[in-house]
């Protein structure tokens, strides 16, 4: 067995567990990260690495799997919270290995868009090099984070050239001017 998945199961089972809390917090079917915060803050880098851990098990993710897929949705809304830099590659990982419409999916995309400008650089770095099926979620994720950005609007407006087809014209188009609406309207005209 996995030593996250062991961990897990002895936090949930052992009450006296330095992580019981915090697994039956993370592994509940609702989850409030501000309540979280306040009955975790007092152990929040054993909590973050706790979540980047659950994040790090895929068989975590699974709907038939230990606390029905949730923990590692409410571990990205914990660490967004938290707004905990270092999980980035791990909520990008996410986009890219995950369904689309895996609800752990969106939040990611979510959490990523509430990171903010401190996380353009990154962001942009992986737009850079990423697979074309995961352009509209960098692109919404960049409308988001990179506003008035000159790189995030050269990306933007790059993949909005390449488009052919009228709805993802308008998309893209959208993107744009969520990113910098002057450049925009100049390029729209």
């Amino acid at each position: 067995m996995n030593d996250t998945l062991q961990v897990c199961r002895t936090a949930l089972q052992d009450n006296q567990h330095p992580l019981h809390q915090a697994a039956w917090l993370l592994f509940a079917p609702k989850f409030k990260p501000s309540a979280a915060d306040r009955l975790l803050a007092n152990q929040r880098e054993a909590i973050i690495q706790f979540c980047l851990d659950i994040l790090n098990t895929d068989e975590l993710y699974n709907e038939a799997a230990l606390g029905s897929g949730n923990a590692p949705i409410n571990c990205v809304d914990l660490l967004v919270h938290w707004q905990v830099k270092e999980a980035v590659p791990r909520l990008v990982r996410i986009l890219k290995e995950e369904d689309f419409e895996a609800i752990v999916h969106d939040h990611a995309i979510l959490a990523l868009q509430k990171m903010g400008p401190a996380i353009l650089d990154d962001i942009l770095a992986v737009a850079e090099t990423a697979d074309p099926a995961i352009y509209l979620e960098m692109g919404s994720i960049l409308s988001k984070i990179g506003r008035d950005d000159e790189q995030a609007f050269a990306w933007v407006r790059a993949r909005f050239e390449e488009q052919v087809k009228e709805y993802d014209i308008r998309t893209w188009a959208e993107l744009l001017l969520a990113v910098d609406v002057e450049h925009a309207i100049t390029v729209l005209d």
